[in-house]
């Protein structure tokens, strides 16, 4: 089981609000990682960061002032640009194969570094 929860703020947010953000996602993947444990049944979590989606389009009046919105987003990684949905299901194939078979119950930021400043 991969649930996808939203991501932190793009500001890299320290701090108590921060971790009152992040405390549920962790909480859940461990609670339920070792409820199923005994059905075989691995929990992880994956937050992504901003994706280049329609929604993001959606969210402002012109093409010109979505390429604005991304280029900021960018600003806030580590990596310099926002991620594209396909490393997001990567990141899901990944945790939900036989090869990460020995991974259970952890929040994955796929996010291009912004939690990790």
């Amino acid at each position: 089981m991969v649930p996808l929860f939203s991501p932190v703020p793009p500001c890299g947010q320290r701090g108590f609000r921060r971790k009152a953000r992040i405390a549920p996602r962790r909480t859940f993947a461990r609670t339920w990682t070792k409820e199923l444990k005994d059905r075989k049944i691995r929990t992880n979590v994956i937050s992504p960061g901003a994706i280049d989606t329609p929604i993001i389009d959606s969210q402002v009046d012109s093409k010109e002032a979505a390429e604005k919105l991304k280029a900021e987003f960018a600003s806030f990684t580590l990596l310099g640009r926002v991620g594209r949905a396909e490393e997001i299901a990567s990141a899901a194939l990944c945790l939900g194969s036989d090869e990460s078979s020995y991974v259970a119950g952890i929040d994955l930021p796929v996010d291009g570094g912004i939690t990790a400043v």
